[in-house]
């Protein structure tokens, strides 16, 4: 079911003000804060309040007794106020996100899906939006509204739209295709991987446990070509002469002919995705944290533009005009599937030049992206949040 979730009540104005003369100073309590952008301020009826840093990404700040509401602010960022969770008075960090000033980037919906949401969909009228979960596909409204639809039970790792087609990719060696009148195709393999959309109506799957490429032809739900590799590849996109894929843990780019034919160049780091956009490729490196825009025809980098900690997924809106980057943010030095210090982004780049449009923060991990079909939104996953956001996009 979904559960909406508006951590914080928007102040449209500026930060509201009352006196503090009938407060008590003397006494007070703690609050952890884990809040993004880290310069955010932090008021109490109107008057800021003092922090100290408890680690990188969390402040203590002291709150008056008979405080229950505080209010925040950034420079950039939209004001806002909101009543102080009892879990927090008891010592649990809070933890949320400010959304940005202006009109180009505006917070549609947020709503929770379930557990490890990764890749997502718009339905082709782009009313509606299909979410793999390790807990079977879901189906929601723009807005967060359940829809029903037949059940699809199983751990789903991608799901990406072809023409008038939803393709979903299931770990059991599936693909689920909507409408749900086309049957289930097998792709030759099994476990995790992603899905890369090609001209033509057809759809490159990639397996990351059993490493494979599988070219699928969605209208004649059939698989055209499919290929062992030697190491896992995470992510594709097409190009004029084939298909260029990430190999992450060797520093790779395989190239891939119509016919088969592989080569493979060095680019160094960890390619996590890829995405064509005109005649550029575009590489996120989770190493380095950058990506690079690559001639496909001398298969040179051209220029690279940092963006920050672990870019996950790219994603080009529908006109090839911008490019969406989720970064999945600082990972947990105990182990990256866990919580880090800080939330992710999603942020948007000119994808001819790589000029820096604007960001959004996510929650923990956004991962998985989708344009809707008219380019007006964009929505992403938060994979340990649990989250699908939904932003409306006017650049």
């Amino acid at each position: 079911m979904s559960v909406f979730r508006p951590l914080l009540t928007l102040v449209t104005g500026a930060i509201l003000s009352v006196s503090l003369t009938s407060l008590a100073w003397a006494d007070s309590f703690q609050v952890r804060l884990r809040v993004f952008p880290q310069d955010t301020q932090v008021f109490a009826a109107g008057v800021p309040l003092a922090s100290t840093p408890e680690t990188d990404t969390i402040r203590d700040v002291m709150v008056p007794s008979g405080v229950n509401r505080l209010s925040f602010g950034a420079l950039g960022w939209e004001p806002v106020s909101a009543a102080i969770p009892e879990a927090v008075k008891q010592g649990a960090v809070w933890s949320f996100k400010l959304e940005p000033d202006g009109t180009s980037l505006h917070k549609f919906a947020e709503f929770v899906v379930g557990r490890h949401p990764r890749g997502l969909a718009f339905t082709p009228d782009g009313k509606d939006i299909i979410v793999a979960t390790t807990e079977g596909l879901q189906t929601y409204t723009r807005r967060g509204k359940p829809v029903s639809s037949p059940a699809q039970k199983g751990a789903f790792t991608d799901a990406a739209l072809v023409k008038n087609t939803v393709a979903a990719l299931n770990t059991d060696g599936t693909i689920t295709l909507f409408p749900s009148t086309i049957p289930a195709l097998n792709w030759g393999s099994s476990g995790k991987g992603s899905l890369a959309v090609l001209p033509g109506g057809r759809l490159a799957v990639l397996g990351w446990d059993d490493p494979s490429v599988s070219i699928i032809d969605v209208a004649a739900a059939k698989i055209v070509t499919s290929l062992k590799l030697d190491d896992m590849v995470t992510s594709a996109a097409p190009y004029a002469g084939g298909l260029v894929a990430t190999q992450f843990n060797e520093g790779k780019l395989l190239w891939i002919t119509p016919d088969g034919n592989l080569t493979t160049t060095s680019i160094g780091g960890n390619p996590r995705a890829a995405a064509l956009a005109g005649s550029l490729v575009w590489i996120a490196d989770m190493a380095s944290g950058k990506v690079s825009a690559i001639d496909p025809q001398q298969k040179t980098v051209l220029f690279s533009v940092a963006v920050g900690p672990n870019p996950q997924t790219l994603a080009v809106s529908p006109n090839g005009k911008i490019l969406a980057v989720a970064l999945r943010g600082t990972n947990n030095p105990e182990n990256f599937a866990l919580q880090g210090p800080d939330y992710g982004q999603v942020q948007f780049l000119d994808a001819k030049t790589g000029a820096k449009l604007g960001y959004v923060w996510g929650r923990d991990q956004p991962m998985g992206l989708a344009w809707s079909p008219s380019g007006r939104f964009l929505a992403f996953t938060d994979f340990l949040t649990g989250d699908v956001e939904v932003y409306r996009i006017s650049f």
